[in-house]
């Protein structure tokens, strides 16, 4: 299907590039998927699809982190999701500061309903992209949620709101 598994670098002192753009692979029919070039940093990695609840894998001893670290040169072929029926479509536009559209942004949402003792950390994340129109469309867990947009010449944008019924308008 339309699954896509995105890895984020989540160790305190990596650079804010490496951090903020996430790793994604989109899975192929029978669900597999593929990340390469990994390096042994720190990471979370999330998955989702359309009509799907974002999920974040965890395991073991670092369960509550939802981190693992992979082992240098190291290749893994267990780190698997089952994704849940239920996700809500969060959908807006990124305009610049002129009123014109940003193609291209990379759009993070943030489901809050999720947020354990460790806050954002446990929270599933879904990654989208801005078409020429500025428009973008992924899903998420119902509740709060906040949508940040980063494009590369502009300020990061972010706004907050109940998912569904608010289409987001980001500046």
């Amino acid at each position: 299907g339309d699954a896509h598994v995105c890895l984020w670098y989540a160790h305190a002192s990596a650079p804010s590039a490496l951090t903020r753009e996430p790793r994604c692979a989109a899975a192929d029919p029978d669900g597999h998927y593929r990340i390469e070039g990994v390096p042994p940093i720190r990471s979370q990695i999330h998955a989702t699809a359309p009509g799907y609840v974002p999920s974040r894998f965890a395991e073991g001893d670092d369960h509550d982190s939802g981190e693992i670290v992979p082992a240098p040169g190291s290749e893994r072929d267990d780190v698997n999701f089952t994704l849940v029926a239920g996700g809500v479509k969060v959908e807006g536009v990124v305009h610049d500061l002129a009123g014109g559209v940003v193609e291209g942004a990379l759009v993070e949402v943030t489901s809050s309903g999720h947020r354990g003792g460790h806050g954002w950390l446990l929270a599933p994340r879904t990654i989208g992209q801005t078409d020429p129109d500025g428009r973008f469309a992924v899903w998420a867990v119902a509740g709060d949620v906040t949508v940040a947009a980063y494009a590369d010449g502009y300020a990061e944008t972010s706004g907050s709101g109940p998912a569904p019924g608010v289409v987001f308008a980001l500046f």
